[in-house]
């Protein structure tokens, strides 16, 4: 990549607070992108309540994907992250809709991740998926 700020998508199987390193580093890995001054986009699974003590401590359910955001903001305030948000938040972080498979004890997308890759009219200059394996078992074409 070249030093001019571009528009990058991560788009990853898990995220916090399941403490695994696909949800770990996607999250710091775009925190960090966006002190270098990009703009980023953060894709995360949002899995039904009802799934979630699947692969979450006790007790930690969301019911909105934007509790389980501010757990995600948190989660990097924590790590000395604070330039994600505030004047003109560098990271936005959406969520895709996710299930939980117990045979592959992972977490899959439901429906075409890339209908949501341009939402918004912003035009992705780099995508970073992260566990591309469980990502690619969905449905990726190109569009023209």
């Amino acid at each position: 990549m070249t030093n001019t700020t571009k528009h990058i998508v991560i788009i990853t199987t898990a995220a916090p607070p399941w403490l695994t390193g696909t949800a770990v580093n996607p999250a710091l890995r775009a925190a960090f992108l966006a002190k270098a001054g990009h703009h980023v986009t953060l894709m995360l699974p949002f899995l039904p309540p009802e799934q979630q003590p699947n692969i979450f401590q006790p007790g930690q359910v969301f019911t909105t994907p934007e509790q389980q955001k501010r757990h995600v903001i948190e989660f990097l305030h924590a790590r000395g992250c604070h330039w994600v948000t505030g004047r003109g938040g560098c990271v936005d972080v959406v969520f895709y809709e996710g299930r939980y498979d117990t045979m592959f004890c992972s977490i899959l997308p439901v429906g075409d991740l890339t209908l949501l890759v341009d939402k918004g009219g912003k035009v992705c200059g780099c995508c970073v998926m992260y566990f591309t394996t469980r990502l690619t078992k969905c449905t990726f074409h190109s569009r023209t």
